[in-house]
C-alpha cells in the first residue's frame, strides 16, 4: 500500500491548510465593535441602554461605563441603540473602524419603548422579562408634589391600591390583600436592600425611578418577604464623562384649612334642645346628684339645673340658652386651633464624572407648617454616592446617606382630637375664647362646677384651657437615619461579574414629651393623687414637670454575595443568570420613661413609689398606682438566604426564566428551617412580532407572557418561641410579680406561601399610537396564618398556625395612546384592575351569631367562601309607619325585638352587602403639551364596593355631646317613612334600638365613584427653545393642584363623598415651585 503514501500525504497537508485559511478567515471575520452610549446634552453616558446590530440581531447592554463590545462578521451593518427616556438611533457602520464609537442620544421623556426594570438583585430591559412589572420613571414620579415617597405612587400604576379607611394610617395592597394575620405592607426596596426606618425619611427629589413587582416571576427572588408585592425604589446616580451638573428643585405647597362644617353634625339649637328633653324627663338627674364621679354634664344641664333649684330665674335661662343657641364650636377651632398649612421643599444635587470615577452629592431641606397650629416638621437630608474604576474591570461604589427630622407636637388637638374629651365629646356650643380672644376654660374630665368651687383653693388649678396648652407644651421628637452602602464589583470577562455588597442601616428616634407644672396634664394628675389626711392635702406627685422619653433604636447589617453570567453567542442564544447569598440581621430596641417633679432647668427630679396603691383625691378613682409609664422591648431577627434566577432568550424570541430562593430565619421554627422548601417561579414568554410568519403590520409589536411561582410572607408578630411578658410590679390580687404567656410555642411555624399564576400580553400598534398591557392573575395563599381550636389544658383555647387557604384573582390592563402628535401633543393613559379574594379554609368554627361579623368592613372576615373583608348588615324592614320605629327580621318574621336580632339573629340570616374596598379601580390620566407649555389632569375610579354611613344614634347623642345631622331627617309623623329611613326618636333611650338601626342595610351605601384627583402644569424652557445663551440647560416653573375633590360621578345618593365618610375632607392643596438644571 506504499503506492498511495505520497498522495495521501499531499491531501492531508492540503486539507490542513484549508482549515488554517478557514480559520483566519473567520477570525478575520468576527471582528469586535466597541464604543460608548452618550447623553447628547451633556456627554454623560448612559448605563443599560441596548445597542444592537439590526441584520443579524446580536446586541449588547451597555454596562456601567456606558461601554458595550460586540462581534460580527458584517463588513456594513446598522446599529439601532435605545434607552429609556431617549430617542432611539439608528447609525450606518462600516468597517474597519478606527477607534471605539461614540453614539449619542436626544431626551425624548415621552420615549417608553424601552423600559428597565430593577428588581433590587438586578437590571434588566422589560422587554426580556416575563413577569409583571410597573416602572414609574422620574417624570412621572416627580408629577406629584409632595414630602413622602409612596403617595406620588398612587394613581399612577395599576395594582396598587391605596386603603384609607383607617384615618390614622393609608394602607397599600398590590394586588389585594394576601395575608390575615402576617404582615400586610409591601416590601419596600431601596438601593438593592430592603429598607426597615421610617419611609417618611426617604426624599422624593433623590428618587431616580421605582419598580412595582406584582408577580411570582418578578418578586420571588425576595422570598418570604415578597408575598405582598415588591416596591423597588432606585435612587438617582452620577454618569461617567458627565461635566459637572447642578440641579436646584424647590416648591411651596399651601393647604386650606380643612371644612369643619362638612362633618354631618346637627345644630346646636337642635342638641339644645335634645338637652332640654332629657332634663325634663329626668336623664341627668343621677349625673347632677352624682358625688363619685362629677362627670361634665355641659352648660346647658348646668342652668337648667339651677334655674331648677332656685338659683336663677326663668328669664336669666332663657337669655343663656339663646345665647348658646349662637354658638358651633367649629368655629373657634376653624378660628384658633386650625391654620392653612404651608410645606416648603428645597433639594440641591451636583454631579460629575469623568474616564473612572462619577460622583452625585444632594441635599435636601423640608419644613412643614401643619394644619394644627403650635406643630411642625422638619427634615433635612444628605446623601453621596460615589463610584470609582481604580483599576481596569472593577469599580467600587459607595453610597452615604443621612436623614434628620424633628417633629413637634404641641397642638391641644384637631377637632376629633379634643372631640373625646372626659366621659363626654366636646359640647357644640363650647366656647374656646371670649370675645377678645382670651382662653375660656372647657370642662374636661370632671363638672365644672366641682372644679370651680373643690380644695377651698389648695389644689392646683383644675380649670382647662386648650388655647393656652399651645404655649405650655413641649412635646418633640428627633430622629436620625444613617445608611452606608457599599458595593465591589469585579468583571473577570465581560459575560462574567461577581459582586460584593453590604449595608449598614441605623435609626435612631427620641420622644421627648415635657408637661411642666404649668400645663393641665401635670395639674390634673397632681390633683387627682392628691388626698386628704387630717385636714391637709397630701400629694403624692411632687410639685414639678413630668417628662415622658421614648427611646427606639434600630440597626440592620446586610451582606451579600452575588455572581452574575450575561453573554449572547451565534446570533441566537442569550443568557442570563444569577446567584448568591446574603445574611442579614436587624435589631430593634426600645425603651420609655417618666420622671417626675422634673425641672427642665436644674435636670432634676424626685423619684416616686410606683408599687404601692394609693388613694386619689375624694376617692373619685378609688385607689391607683402612679403610672410609671416604663416599658423595654427587645427584636432581633435574623436570616441567611440562597438564591438564583436564570432567563435564557432564543432568537429574541422565546424568553425562559426561572428562580428560586431558600429563607432561613429565627423567626420560623425549627421544623420549618430544617425542612427549607424554596419559593420558586418560573416564566415563559413569547415575542410574537418576531416570528417570521407575523405579518400584522399595523401591530408591530406583540408579546405573550406566562408565569407561576411562589413567594412568601413573614409572621413578624408571631414567633416560633413561646413569648413571656414580665411585671416588676405585683398584682393585686396575689401581691406577687407575675408573668404571662402571649404567645404559644410553635415549632412548625413557618412563612405563608402566595402561589401566583400570572398571563400577559403586552402590544403596541402602529406608530405606537396605541400601547399597553392586558393581564390576568390567580392567587393561591397556602400555610395562611390562622386561628385554629387546640387543647384548652394547654392555657390556650385557640392558637395561631398556618393552617389558613385564601384565594384570588384579578385582571391589570394598562392602555397608553398618543392622541395627536403635531404642535400639539396629547396622550392618555388608562389604568385599570379587578382584584377579588375568598378565604378558601379557615380551621376555627364560625360562629353562629351574625353579630359576630356585624360592623363597617374593616375587621377581617375569617368565614369561608367569603372575602376577607365585608360588610355585613341586619336585614331592613323599614320604618313602622305608627311610630316610627326601625323593623328588622328574626326568624324569618317581621320584627322590632331588638335585643333578639341584635344578639340571636344567625349568620345565615344576614346580609352580606360587599367589599368595602374597590373591586374595581384606576386612573385615566391625560396630558396635553404645547411648545413649552404642558397640562396634565388625572382622573380616578373606584367600583363595585361599599360603605357603612355614619347616621344617628340616639343613646351615644344622649350620652356624649354630639349628634348627627340625620336627626333633622328622623320620622317625626306618620307617613315621613315613605321619605326617609332615620328612626323616630323615643324616650326612654334603646340602645338596642340603636344598634340595630345603625347596622341595618338602611346605612350602607355603594361607594362606587369617579373623581378628578389632581392637575398638574408646567412651562419648560430648554436651550433648543432659546436657554443656550442663558447659564442653565433647564429651566421649569410648575403648579400642581391635589385634593380638588371633584366628584364626576358617585352611585350613593346621601351626598357623601366615598373617601370621606365622616365628612372631614382632605382639603385643597396648591402647589408651586421651579426647576433648574445648570
Amino acid at each position: 500500500m506504499n503506492w498511495i503514501g505520497k498522495p495521501y500525504w499531499k491531501m492531508k497537508r492540503l486539507l490542513f491548510l484549508l482549515m488554517i485559511l478557514a480559520c483566519a478567515a473567520s477570525l478575520q471575520a468576527q471582528e469586535i465593535i466597541s464604543g460608548y452610549v452618550t447623553a447628547s446634552e451633556d456627554g454623560g453616558r448612559l448605563a443599560g441602554a441596548t445597542v444592537q446590530i439590526k441584520e443579524s440581531g446580536e446586541r449588547a447592554l451597555t454596562d456601567s461605563l456606558g461601554a458595550f463590545h460586540l462581534r460580527t462578521a458584517l463588513r456594513r451593518f446598522t446599529l439601532s441603540v435605545r434607552f429609556i427616556g431617549f430617542k432611539s438611533r439608528e447609525v450606518p457602520i462600516g468597517l474597519p473602524v478606527a477607534r471605539p464609537l461614540s453614539i449619542a442620544l436626544e431626551k425624548d421623556m415621552q420615549q417608553l419603548t424601552e423600559v428597565v426594570v430593577s428588581t433590587g438583585y438586578q437590571v434588566l430591559p422589560k422587554e426580556r422579562a416575563t413577569g409583571s412589572f410597573e416602572q414609574v420613571d422620574r417624570e412621572l414620579f416627580n408629577r406629584r408634589v409632595g414630602t413622602d415617597v409612596l403617595s406620588r405612587l398612587d394613581g399612577v400604576t395599576n395594582s396598587v391600591l391605596f386603603d384609607r379607611r383607617d384615618p390614622d394610617r393609608t394602607r397599600i395592597q398590590i394586588r389585594g390583600v394576601s395575608t390575615l394575620f402576617a404582615a400586610a405592607d409591601p416590601l419596600i426596596i431601596l438601593d438593592n436592600f430592603p429598607y426597615e426606618g421610617d419611609f417618611n425619611n426617604i426624599n422624593p427629589n433623590d428618587v431616580e425611578s421605582v419598580s412595582v413587582l406584582k408577580d411570582a416571576a418578578a418578586a420571588s427572588i425576595w422570598g418570604a418577604r415578597a408575598g405582598n408585592g415588591v416596591i423597588v425604589i432606585t435612587t438617582k446616580k452620577g454618569r461617567y464623562n458627565q461635566p459637572v451638573q447642578i440641579s436646584l428643585n424647590s416648591n411651596a405647597t399651601v393647604t386650606a384649612k380643612p371644612d369643619l362644617f362638612g362633618i354631618p353634625e346637627m345644630t346646636t339649637s337642635d342638641y339644645i334642645d335634645i338637652q332640654k328633653l332629657l332634663f325634663d324627663k329626668g336623664y341627668y338627674d343621677d349625673e347632677i346628684n352624682d358625688t363619685y364621679t362629677y362627670s361634665p354634664v355641659g352648660e346647658v344641664v348646668e342652668t337648667l339645673a339651677a334655674l331648677r333649684e332656685g338659683r336663677i330665674s326663668q328669664r336669666d335661662a332663657d337669655s343663656r340658652m339663646d345665647q348658646l343657641r349662637q354658638y358651633d364650636v367649629r368655629n373657634d377651632f376653624k378660628k384658633y386651633i386650625y391654620q392653612t398649612s404651608l410645606n416648603q421643599q428645597h433639594s440641591l444635587s451636583i454631579s460629575k464624572g469623568s474616564e473612572s470615577m462619577k460622583y452625585l452629592l444632594s441635599a435636601g431641606y423640608d419644613r412643614n407648617i401643619p394644619e394644627l397650629k403650635g406643630n411642625s416638621y422638619e427634615r433635612v437630608s444628605l446623601r453621596l454616592n460615589h463610584t470609582l474604576t481604580p483599576v481596569k474591570n472593577l469599580e467600587v461604589q459607595t453610597m452615604i446617606s443621612y436623614t434628620g427630622n424633628k417633629t413637634t407636637s404641641n397642638s391641644p388637638g384637631g377637632y376629633f382630637g379634643l372631640y373625646n374629651a372626659g366621659s363626654r365629646n366636646i359640647f357644640p356650643y363650647t366656647r374656646l375664647a371670649d370675645e377678645n380672644g382670651n382662653p375660656l376654660a372647657i370642662e374636661r374630665n370632671l363638672r365644672r362646677s366641682f372644679v370651680d368651687t373643690t380644695g377651698n383653693g389648695k389644689l392646683l388649678d383644675w380649670r382647662y384651657r386648650p388655647l393656652e396648652e399651645t404655649g405650655l407644651l413641649d412635646n418633640t421628637s428627633g430622629g436620625r437615619d444613617l445608611r452606608i452602602n457599599t458595593a465591589v464589583t469585579y468583571k473577570f470577562t465581560p459575560a462574567f461579574t461577581a459582586e460584593l455588597r453590604y449595608q449598614y442601616g441605623g435609626y435612631h428616634l427620641k420622644g421627648e414629651n415635657y408637661h411642666s407644672k404649668e400645663t393641665f396634664y401635670t395639674r390634673d394628675l397632681i390633683n387627682e393623687y392628691t388626698y386628704v389626711s387630717s385636714g391637709s392635702l397630701v400629694r403624692n406627685i411632687p410639685l414639678g414637670g413630668i417628662l415622658d422619653e421614648s427611646l427606639t433604636d434600630l440597626v440592620d447589617h446586610s451582606v451579600r454575595g452575588q455572581l452574575a453570567y450575561s453573554k449572547q453567542w451565534k446570533r441566537e442564544h442569550e443568557l442570563s443568570a444569577i446567584a448568591g447569598i446574603e445574611f442579614r440581621q436587624t435589631q430593634t430596641e426600645g425603651s420609655t420613661s417618666r420622671l417626675y417633679g422634673y425641672d427642665d432647668n436644674l435636670l432634676t427630679y424626685t423619684p416616686v413609689d410606683f408599687s404601692t396603691e394609693v388613694p386619689t383625691y375624694m376617692d373619685i378613682y378609688g385607689t391607683r398606682r402612679i403610672p410609671d409609664n416604663v416599658e423595654l422591648s427587645s427584636l432581633l431577627n435574623r436570616f441567611i438566604s440562597g438564591y438564583a434566577n436564570v432567563a435564557y432568550t432564543y432568537k429574541n424570541r422565546y424568553t425562559f426564566s426561572a428562580s428560586a430562593r431558600k429563607d432561613a430565619s429565627n423567626l420560623f421554627g425549627v421544623k420549618a428551617n430544617r425542612r427549607g422548601v424554596p419559593l420558586w417561579s418560573s416564566g415563559v414568554s413569547w415575542n410574537v412580532s418576531e416570528e417570521p410568519f407575523y405579518r400584522l403590520d399595523f401591530i408591530p409589536s406583540l408579546k405573550a407572557r406566562l408565569t407561576y411561582g411562589f413567594s412568601g410572607n413573614l409572621p413578624t408578630d408571631q414567633s416560633a418561641s413561646p413569648i413571656i411578658s414580665y411585671s416588676a410590679i405585683s398584682d393585686s390580687r396575689v401581691g406577687l410579680p407575675f408573668a404571662s404567656i402571649t404567645n404559644p410555642p410553635n415549632p412548625s411555624l413557618r412563612w405563608e406561601k402566595v402561589g401566583m399564576l400570572n398571563a400577559g400580553i403586552d402590544f403596541s400598534l402602529k406608530g405606537n399610537r396605541v400601547s399597553g398591557s392586558v393581564e390576568y392573575f390567580s392567587k393561591n395563599v397556602k400555610d395562611m396564618l390562622g386561628t385554629e381550636a387546640t387543647d384548652a389544658t394547654k392555657g390556650f383555647s385557640t392558637i395561631i398556625s398556618n393552617s389558613a387557604n385564601m384565594v384570588g384573582k384579578g385582571v391589570d390592563v394598562s392602555l397608553n395612546t398618543l392622541n395627536t402628535d403635531r404642535a400639539l401633543k396629547w396622550r392618555s393613559s388608562l389604568l385599570f384592575s379587578y382584584v377579588k379574594n375568598r378565604l378558601k379554609r379557615f380551621l376555627s368554627a364560625p360562629s353562629l351569631y351574625a353579630s359576630t361579623y356585624i360592623g363597617t368592613g374593616g375587621s377581617i372576615l375569617p368565614l369561608e367562601g367569603k372575602m376577607p373583608y365585608m360588610v355585613v348588615s341586619y336585614k331592613w324592614a323599614g320604618l313602622y309607619g305608627e311610630t316610627g320605629d326601625p323593623q328588622g327580621y328574626f326568624n324569618g318574621e317581621l320584627s322590632t325585638d331588638y335585643y333578639s336580632i341584635n344578639n340571636s339573629t344567625l349568620l345565615e340570616d344576614a346580609v352580606f352587602n360587599g367589599s368595602p374596598v374597590p373591586l374595581y379601580f384606576g386612573a385615566l390620566r391625560n396630558s396635553v403639551s404645547w411648545k413649552s407649555l404642558s397640562l396634565s389632569v388625572n382622573i380616578s375610579y373606584k367600583f363595585d364596593y361599599y360603605f357603612r354611613r355614619n347616621t344617628i344614634n340616639y343613646y351615644n347623642l344622649a350620652s356624649g355631646g354630639t349628634g348627627h345631622a340625620d336627626y333633622a331627617k328622623r320620622w317625626q309623623q306618620p307617613g315621613d317613612e315613605l321619605n326617609t329611613t332615620v328612626p323616630s326618636f323615643i324616650y326612654p333611650l334603646n340602645l338596642n334600638r340603636d344598634r340595630f338601626y345603625n347596622y341595618s342595610e338602611a346605612t350602607v351605601e355603594r361607594g362606587d365613584h369617579i373623581r378628578i384627583q389632581d392637575v398638574q402644569a408646567a412651562w419648560t424652557l430648554n436651550r433648543r427653545q432659546g436657554a443656550g445663551r442663558r447659564v442653565f440647560k433647564q429651566f421649569q416653573l410648575y403648579a400642581y393642584l391635589n385634593n380638588l375633590n371633584v366628584l364626576i360621578w358617585k352611585a350613593n345618593d346621601a351626598g357623601i363623598d366615598p373617601d370621606f365618610v365622616n365628612g372631614l375632607k382632605t382639603p385643597l392643596s396648591l402647589s408651586m415651585g421651579f426647576k433648574i438644571d445648570f
